[in-house]
């Protein structure tokens, strides 16, 4: 079980996970180069891989008092 600081910290990291996965796609977008734009859209699959495992993770945790809310992020493709 963890306790509230730790799902907490989660909960951070999965909101910064979120942010990334966005950045990554918009910068994806935006971008000229073909070899960044790929090495961009691996890296925001790699995030978006480790997003659903933090969540899958968190699901255990949602009724931990104070506890756990879950984000949602909105796949921009």
């Amino acid at each position: 079980m963890l306790s509230e600081k730790e799902v907490m910290e989660m909960g951070e990291r999965i909101m910064g996970h979120i942010s990334l996965i966005e950045k990554f796609g918009v910068y994806a977008q935006q971008c000229p180069d073909p070899q960044v734009r790929d090495l961009l859209n691996r890296h925001q699959q790699i995030l978006q891989n480790h997003y659903q495992a933090m969540m899958g993770f968190m699901q255990n945790v949602q009724n931990v008092p104070g506890g756990f809310t879950q984000p949602q992020w909105v796949n921009p493709s």
